[in-house]
């Protein structure tokens, strides 16, 4: 049996896809920009106050915050003509996917066997529990 994506629906998984896509960007950003100022100390107060007014200091905290806003309210759109059933579970594995390639290319973490083999079956997991 093939997956079949009716025109109907074909908006809903590009608006799930487009979900994603600003989800991963945006955890991408937060991170590198983590990555760029170093080791978040706590205490003393004054300390965190200051890193905090250094983070928000970057554009692209900005346009992560914007897109994590953008990225819930695009997917549910998606869910008027999907199933929750279909349509969490595919989001969930988009994300991971996008997660994976921008973590390898941006931020130079590796890919083991493991997590590509990881991926993998949640990939055939997804496709088997959509043709059920």
């Amino acid at each position: 049996m093939y997956l079949k994506f009716p025109s109907e629906i074909s908006l809903s998984w590009g608006l799930l896809i487009l979900s994603s896509l600003f989800s991963a960007v945006a955890i991408l950003l937060v991170k590198r920009r983590f990555n760029h100022l170093g080791v978040m100390e706590v205490f003393p107060i004054r300390r965190f106050l200051t890193y905090l007014l250094e983070y928000l200091k970057a554009p692209a905290v900005w346009l992560a915050a914007f897109l994590i806003l953008i990225s819930p309210l695009l997917w549910f759109v998606s869910l008027k003509k999907m199933e929750l059933g279909v349509s969490y579970p595919a989001a969930y594995a988009v994300n991971l996917f996008f997660i994976f390639i921008f973590s390898a290319l941006f931020l130079r973490e590796k890919l083991s066997w493991n997590k590509l083999a990881g991926a993998l079956f949640l990939l055939i997991g997804f496709f088997l529990f959509y043709n059920i």
